[in-house]
């Protein structure tokens, strides 16, 4: 499994729907959304903190999830 060393550091991965590793489209599609995150001031990043959001604007578009290992 490939991860970001910030990944491995908070020991966290990013898994689909099914708990796998998400495919080369999947994760495309996952980080090109991430600019609508960030858009505007950074609320899609900034709404994780609200304690009823478990996801982020960019892994509900791209069905991706962050588990803790």
């Amino acid at each position: 499994t490939s991860q970001t060393l910030g990944k491995m550091i908070m020991k966290i991965r990013i898994v689909n729907e099914k708990g796998e590793n998400p495919s080369f489209l999947t994760s495309l599609i996952r980080n090109i959304s991430k600019t609508i995150s960030a858009l505007p001031l950074m609320y899609g990043f900034i709404q994780i903190l609200a304690p009823h959001v478990n996801q982020t604007i960019h892994d509900r578009i791209a069905k991706c999830y962050v588990v803790k290992l």
